[in-house]
């Protein structure tokens, strides 16, 4: 179903690429914002990646940077055309935030998924009930409900699933690590039957080979970065080795944070996590035990 060429995605790998071969070229910003006949804002724009660039005016500036690779040449245009296409979960733009989007753009590309979440389940591993019952407690309570918000509620609960079915099928599906914790098993979600079918979801996870499932039991203690949920994303281009971490505040709101120092020790937490948590027959176990709780 996808091919990784997310608009957002293929953006910053394009201004990666740009800035790269400028630099190669030996030419500085002020070089070639007038030979492009351009302000030197626009310049500075495109390199962020906060606005794209037409084909042509990309054509002309490989020229003036000594690009005559044929392949090459293609790829970055491929990399223009892809960013200036909608992205599937623009349907989604009513109800999602920018941050949101962005974190879409880089599930969708990703070759690695790093998920942790000490109280909830996993957005991926969600059943549609347990995502409805979820994503109710973010929405303003009211009384007489509102249609608009029983509407972006419908919306939200449409996109998660959808965002689990893209995954699935992508042509390149991601390899996806989850680890929990206990709580999140424990902590009851909507009515005990609704509990009940997300752990038995877990369940069966756990012997999928789609994704790698780890669970933290409460025996377990303490350890580092448990107080609040996070995912890695590994993107697939060698030039963009360094991994992106969003961090979810206590609204449930996501942020982003392109620091490599800080990225690396959360993947090291993270990894640390495999060392004390419940696998396969334990796991199940573990799930079993909450099931027969409830």
């Amino acid at each position: 179903m996808g091919t990784g060429l997310d608009p957002m995605v293929q953006r910053r790998r394009l201004r990666v690429e740009l800035r790269k071969a400028r630099e190669a070229a030996g030419l500085s910003q002020r070089d070639v914002a007038p030979a492009m006949d351009w302000s030197l804002s626009k310049l500075i724009r495109i390199e962020s990646g906060a606005v794209g660039i037409s084909i042509n005016d990309l054509k002309v500036m490989l020229q003036l940077y000594g690009i005559e690779d044929r392949a090459r040449i293609d790829d970055l245009i491929l990399m223009a055309r892809a960013a200036k296409e909608p992205a599937w979960y623009s349907s989604y733009k009513e109800v999602i935030s920018a941050e949101l989007a962005q974190f879409l753009s880089y599930e969708s590309a990703a070759t690695i998924i790093r998920n942790f979440e000490p109280v909830l389940v996993p957005g991926l591993l969600q059943t549609e009930e347990y995502a409805r019952a979820t994503l109710a407690q973010m929405a303003p309570s009211v009384t007489n409900p509102d249609p608009k918000l029983i509407n972006q509620l419908d919306s939200l609960v449409d996109l998660r699933l959808e965002r689990q079915e893209r995954l699935s099928q992508r042509d390149d599906p991601p390899k996806v690590f989850m680890a929990i914790d206990e709580a999140s098993l424990r902590r009851r979600v909507g009515t005990p039957e609704v509990m009940s079918r997300q752990l038995e979801r877990i369940k069966s996870a756990l012997t999928s080979p789609e994704m790698t499932i780890w669970i933290v039991p409460f025996g377990a203690g303490l350890y580092q970065m448990m107080r609040g949920p996070y995912v890695i994303f590994e993107l697939p281009s060698p030039d963009e080795s360094e991994d992106v971490l969003y961090l979810e505040d206590f609204r449930g709101e996501l942020l982003v944070k392109d620091d490599f120092t800080l990225a690396a020790a959360y993947l090291e937490s993270f990894w640390n996590i495999e060392q004390i948590a419940l696998k396969n027959e334990d796991a199940i176990t573990l799930v079993e035990d909450a099931i027969a709780a409830l």
